[in-house]
């Protein structure tokens, strides 16, 4: 098991959109996992679940670019 494998399946109350915002949620509260994504800089995207770990890595390097320029 990875430790990118996504907790949440889809089941009779919850559709494949909502596992997914679930699942960037569950990323982004879970420290070790939020600290860790720059291990996937260097992965191919494949699946949904490779979109929304891109997003959330983007997303931390434009954070990064925005404190840099401003200090």
């Amino acid at each position: 098991m990875s430790k990118w494998d996504n907790p949440y399946k889809v089941n009779a109350f919850r559709s494949a959109a909502d596992v997914l915002v679930l699942y960037e949620e569950h990323i982004r509260n879970t420290p070790r996992l939020w600290q860790s994504l720059y291990e996937i800089d260097e992965s191919p995207v494949f699946s949904e679940i490779g979109q929304v770990l891109t997003k959330l890595r983007q997303e931390q390097r434009d954070a990064a670019s925005v404190s840099r320029r401003s200090h």
